[in-house]
């Protein structure tokens, strides 16, 4: 802002009284009032230059500050590793208070035992897909459809177990205000019926990391502790764990019935084998269709057919 005062003789003051209609008398006291003003305006003008002198001082502080904290990318993936960590260990913590709770009777060694054997099924998975011999194609197929058919009934007895604590899944859908009651309740028992469905179909990669609370969908995101999306994921962790204890009941029988599987295995894998070698066999073998129907077949017995085997025998084994 440049000092007008001495401009023209007159002042801001003056401009103003003008504007109003009115000036000052030319006498002393008229003099004096000037001159007042006029020292008042000048100290007004220094006063606003170093008002205006430390808000552009603040101002290159806050983006001198700023620039200071914009963090590199790896300060930046630090950072969010670190707010992971603080979600995964406090969401393991409430999982196992409510393991505790529910009275499942694993606490943080079998959790952890059961989370070692989870990583291990995914790690024979991953290695035995990647292979092409037979056996451990078979030997994968079996764990997944075990790991399958453990979801239900770990669900089931989670159910159990809050029912018989009293305590009641967390209300995660919202109603509308317009909807009635009766509409409401058929949209939230269909909601919590696709999530039971959702886990029972969970990869067992999955499970490995659900059983304690990690859910990399949320990144470093997690929803606020004691939330409704909060516990619906603690509680996934505590059914994830007891899948993992019916699925090491499934493994170990599994082992103890392998002589009776094999045998049964061989004598399947044998005729299917017998099928593709008469495609082969054919020295004018015209029908793509034919062929891809042997090979779907074959690609089923692996896939499917083996492990409902394995699944009858040690449910034979069970009931016995």
């Amino acid at each position: 802002m440049e000092n007008h005062s001495a401009e023209n003789g007159h002042s801001i003051f003056d401009a103003i009284s003008q504007l109003f209609g009115k000036s000052l008398r030319p006498d002393v006291e008229a003099a004096e009032k000037i001159s007042s003003l006029a020292e008042m305006e000048n100290s007004f003008h220094a006063a606003l230059q170093q008002l205006n002198g430390k808000i552009e001082d603040l101002r290159q502080q806050k983006l001198q500050a700023g620039s200071n904290t914009v963090s590199s990318p790896a300060a930046h993936a630090e950072e969010r590793e670190r707010r992971m960590n603080e979600a995964h260990a406090r969401i393991l913590n409430d999982i196992l208070a409510m393991h505790r709770k529910l009275a499942t009777g694993i606490d943080p060694p079998t959790l952890d035992a059961l989370a070692t054997f989870l990583e291990e099924c995914v790690e024979k998975v991953a290695k035995e897909r990647s292979v092409p011999e037979v056996m451990p194609c078979c030997r994968s197929s079996i764990l997944r459809r075990f790991h399958h058919e453990a979801g239900e009934g770990a669900w089931d007895e989670m159910e159990r177990q809050l029912a018989a604590q009293s305590e009641a899944w967390p209300e995660t859908a919202q109603r509308d205000p317009i909807e009635e009651e009766a509409a409401f309740e058929r949209r939230r028992q269909l909601k919590y019926r696709e999530m039971k469905n959702d886990f029972v179909n969970y990869e067992l990669a999955r499970s490995a990391q659900l059983i304690r609370g990690i859910e990399r969908a949320w990144q470093a995101d997690y929803p606020d502790p004691g939330t409704p999306l909060w516990r619906e994921l603690v509680l996934e962790g505590v059914a994830t764990a007891l899948r993992a204890r019916i699925l090491e009941g499934y493994y170990d029988r599994l082992l103890a019935n392998k002589e009776k599987i094999v045998t049964r295995v061989t004598e399947l894998v044998g005729r299917e084998l017998g099928a593709l070698q008469a495609v082969l066999a054919e020295k004018n073998l015209i029908s793509l269709e034919d062929a891809h129907r042997v090979a779907m077949s074959s690609g089923r017995v692996l896939d499917e057919v083996i492990p409902e085997i394995a699944w009858q025998v040690i449910g034979e084994e069970k009931s016995g």
